[in-house]
């Protein structure tokens, strides 16, 4: 049992390691929409004005996130996870603290945005794409699967402090285990497998030679493909269209998780059913996830990408035009298989433009995102002045079909490197 141990490639103590950090990290996210309305009534605000809040850390996270990938790319994972635990852990024990709209906006857009958005996502799918290749889909499907496992098991439980003792109290009991379960595990991350004597994926030379398609000694006469470095990736048409993607993604998902609750109250339901609903739609999103990263590794991702857009669309649809909780059920689920993509979308990149400039092109995708930064005060001022969410929407679904029609021009580039000799 301990050879077999030992001989366990470092690179899938990598992966549990990640998983713990989000699955557990995820705990802070999940609160956001339970926190909506009760912040929204005790603080005396509407729902424009607080979703305007994160609207900005999606600006916020624009800006940071092509800077948070090169400091990855440099200096390595470990040191913004770490910093982005503890700062973001604060951050939450602080905002049980604030008395006003102003302190609360103040402490999110410092302390908690900031410490996402350098840690969290960016750091960990650096680390699948530097310690995976042929496995890289699947592991990015772990992480993104624990994501939504944490949320769906403390999603409940969030929601039952907060709607019992309180948000404050929920607010610090979501700080305070994130930080005991997730802090000390991060200290074991590692740079890459280089820095460890290894290879991805604990393959030998050839093997990853193979798996790649690339090699660093090619032979005599022989065109190779290459790492793009990041100048070389913005000139091609497939980097943009994946950022499209992204951005309809990113800021759909930002409109709809900030009033996901909200929206099940307008549809009937009561706050606590609202987030039972949320939990059993990261619940579903699991499995769909971890199918869509085996998927992932033996397939074209491009239709995978598609399939989302489509999947939101359908969701979109589904919550405006019916009603009782089987329409929500739907609902639920097709939100789940278009967020359950988010794998694919960062595997893509390693894929199509390599290993050196990962972090940095994947963070630059998040200031692409911060185009749809409205998104959630859109959805807020369309409710404050209609009392409904049909609109906002409705033109979500118009914002997805137009993705879907991108994706069916996405190809893969190629870097072909001069011939050279031995």
């Amino acid at each position: 049992m301990m050879n077999r141990i030992k001989k366990t490639h470092y690179g899938w103590w990598m992966a549990t390691i990640g998983m713990v950090v989000n699955g557990f990290g995820s705990m802070r996210q999940s609160t956001v929409p339970i926190f909506f309305l009760p912040v929204s009534k005790e603080l005396g605000v509407s729902r424009a004005a607080l979703s305007l809040i994160f609207s900005i850390a999606r600006l916020e996270g624009g800006i940071e996130a092509p800077l948070a990938g090169w400091l990855i790319d440099r200096y390595g994972p470990r040191f913004p996870t770490v910093l982005g635990i503890i700062v973001g852990s604060l951050g939450f024990i602080f905002l049980a603290m604030a008395q006003s709209y102003w302190a609360y906006a103040i402490i999110y857009l410092l302390m908690i945005s900031p410490s996402s958005n350098i840690a969290g996502a960016h750091a960990m799918h650096a680390v699948a794409n530097l310690w995976f290749v042929k496995y890289r889909t699947r592991v990015l499907s772990l992480f993104s699967g624990s994501i939504r496992l944490g949320a769906a098991l403390s999603t409940p439980v969030v929601a039952f402090i907060v709607l019992n003792h309180g948000w404050r109290n929920g607010a610090v009991f979501a700080a305070i285990v994130t930080l005991i379960v997730t802090l000390p595990p991060a200290f074991l991350i590692r740079r890459s497998p280089e820095s460890m004597g290894l290879l991805p994926d604990g393959m030998r030379p050839e093997e990853l030679v193979e798996e790649s398609g690339q090699d660093t000694r090619p032979a005599v006469g022989e065109e190779i493909t290459a790492d793009f470095t990041f100048r070389e990736a913005l000139f091609t048409p497939s980097y943009w269209l994946i950022a499209f993607s992204t951005m309809v993604r990113l800021s759909l998902n930002q409109g709809v998780r900030v009033h996901v609750i909200p929206i099940f109250v307008w549809k009937g339901l009561t706050e606590q059913g609202g987030a039972n609903l949320l939990g059993l739609m990261a619940f579903l999103a699991v499995p769909l996830i971890l199918t869509f990263g085996w998927l992932g590794d033996r397939f074209n991702k491009g239709p995978i990408l598609l399939i989302g857009h489509v999947a939101t669309v359908i969701a979109m649809l589904t919550i405006v035009n019916f009603h009782g909780i089987g329409p929500l059920i739907v609902f639920a689920f097709f939100m789940a298989l278009g967020e359950s993509t988010a794998p694919v979308n960062h595997s893509i990149i390693g894929e199509y433009f390599g290993r050196k400039a990962f972090a940095t092109l994947n963070g630059l995708l998040q200031t692409v995102g911060m185009i749809g930064l409205i998104t959630p005060v859109f959805a807020g001022w369309v409710f404050d002045n209609t009392e409904s969410y049909s609109v906002a929407l409705l033109t979500f679904a118009a914002v997805a079909g137009v993705a879907v029609v991108a994706m069916l021009f996405l190809r893969k580039p190629i870097k072909v490197v001069d011939r050279v000799v031995r």
